[in-house]
């Protein structure tokens, strides 16, 4: 790891960063922590050293690939074990509020927060050394960015820890609930196929998870792996579809969007020019002139 990166260990338990703060330790003399909480997120990164880490009473024995989520107010600490020569590790701490922010713009963020929230919850996960290295790579990168003043610093500076924090939500995602393959094959089809056959009835992400009995994260993710787009996207091009078969077949078009799930007529027009690239009384103009052209009538006494 780069020298330059490092941090002199400060046994400061609070934050003084508005959003979040990360460190790179490495430490040759003895560390002496006692337990305790904070009102933020902890993320601890495990690289060397002969070391437990203490949480809510239970230690457990570190090795590299371990990584360490502490949720606020759960109380906690590393111990360093005798014979300790080098302790080197990441320390990530993120408000709940600069979470909150980025959970609104990106939803499968919550997944993580929620999951620590269950009674079933893990604090410490252990990874294969590529998948780690995978996550270091992020660190590294926030780091660095953290560290210099480059063009665009800020804003790159919130990509990345956006970045770091969607990896970390999918590899617990991962971890706690793997599907089993053909389980993880069929529900995209399923669901899909139910979007299909009940249009005219509420559907969304949240609605459909309960039904087929999982979370809405792995709904969410599994369908967009599968078929390229969300579920609000596969709704909506299935409604227009319909909607559009149903135009052409003339019928009224204010009946046709509300039986579909459009709640006002502007919302649905912008969609539907958008699907088709104009609006519902052209396309079903251009429709019956297309259908015109390809059955002319015949010639008198025919």
């Amino acid at each position: 790891m780069k020298k330059e990166l490092q941090t002199a260990f400060s046994s400061r338990q609070f934050m003084v960063a508005r959003d979040f703060e990360l460190y790179y330790y490495s430490d040759t003399r003895e560390l002496k922590i006692a337990t305790h909480t904070h009102p933020y997120y902890e993320f601890y990164f495990f690289l060397e050293g002969e070391a437990n880490y203490e949480i809510e009473g239970k230690a457990t024995p570190l090795s590299f690939g371990d990584f360490v989520i502490v949720p606020p107010g759960v109380r906690h600490r590393a111990a360093l074990r005798e014979g300790c020569k080098s302790y080197r590790r990441f320390v990530f701490w993120v408000k709940e509020e600069y979470l909150q922010q980025w959970i609104s713009v990106c939803p499968s963020l919550a997944f993580l927060r929620e999951y620590l929230a269950s009674p079933r919850r893990s604090f410490i996960f252990h990874k294969d050394s590529v998948t780690f290295n995978s996550v270091l790579r992020d660190i590294m990168a926030l780091l660095e960015e953290m560290h210099h003043q480059r063009y665009g610093r800020e804003d790159m500076v919130s990509l990345r820890s956006l970045e770091l924090l969607l990896h970390l939500n999918r590899l617990v995602h991962d971890t706690v609930q793997p599907p089993p393959a053909r389980e993880e094959k069929g529900l995209y089809l399923n669901v899909s196929e139910y979007v299909e056959n009940h249009l005219e009835e509420e559907l969304s992400l949240e609605s459909l998870a309960t039904r087929f009995f999982v979370s809405k994260y792995h709904l969410a993710h599994n369908f967009k792996d599968h078929l390229g787009i969300s579920v609000h996207q596969y709704i909506l091009k299935k409604r227009l579809q319909a909607c559009r078969n149903a135009i052409i077949k003339d019928e009224t078009i204010t009946n046709v969007y509300s039986q579909y799930g459009f709640h006002d007529y502007p919302g649905f027009y912008r969609a539907f020019k958008k699907e088709f690239g104009i609006g519902p009384k052209e396309y079903r103009k251009k429709a019956q002139s297309l259908a015109r052209a390809a059955n002319p009538p015949g010639p008198p006494g025919e």
